[in-house]
């Protein structure tokens, strides 16, 4: 027994999307790049932030951030889910002329690591690049299949 499969309809841009796989190449490309445009900021404003301290004995000092990747099944595309703070401890410097320094003269300093943040930004950028060459692709890709079908 044979089955006829309907043609699908391309009226709306998501059911291009699902059926068309040079454009959902690019919009998972596109978005790819777009949330690892977002982890370059939060990774910024982390290194932005690594010599700051408490402001005052009983507040904390600035925290840092990571960004949280989630897949769209649906749409193929990568999307930042949420900003969380990372819950690990402050460091202490022992610092007893500090004005935020406690009792015993260390004041918190925050929990940013520069050698974690180079790794990050090192590793967000690589992403970005190959997100840009999968991109670039699927428009080389584009251009040839109006060639063959100028041929």
């Amino acid at each position: 027994m044979t089955t006829i499969l309907p043609i699908p309809k391309f009226s709306s841009y998501a059911s291009r999307m699902t059926h068309d796989p040079l454009l959902r190449a690019k919009r998972t490309a596109a978005s790819g790049m777009d949330a690892q445009t977002t982890r370059l900021q939060v990774i910024s404003e982390n290194l932005a932030n690594v010599h700051t301290t408490a402001p005052d004995r009983d507040s904390d000092p600035y925290r840092r951030r990571m960004a949280v990747f989630a897949h769209d099944n649906a749409t193929g595309q990568v999307l930042v889910k949420k900003i969380i703070q990372d819950l690990s401890d402050f460091r202490r410097e022992h610092s007893p002329l500090d004005p935020a320094a406690d009792e015993k003269g260390f004041i918190k300093l925050t929990n940013v690591n520069p050698l974690t943040e180079m790794v990050d930004l090192r590793q967000a950028d690589q992403s970005f690049s190959a997100c840009l060459k999968a991109y670039e692709a699927s428009i080389d890709l584009d251009k040839k299949i109006v060639d063959l079908l100028r041929a």
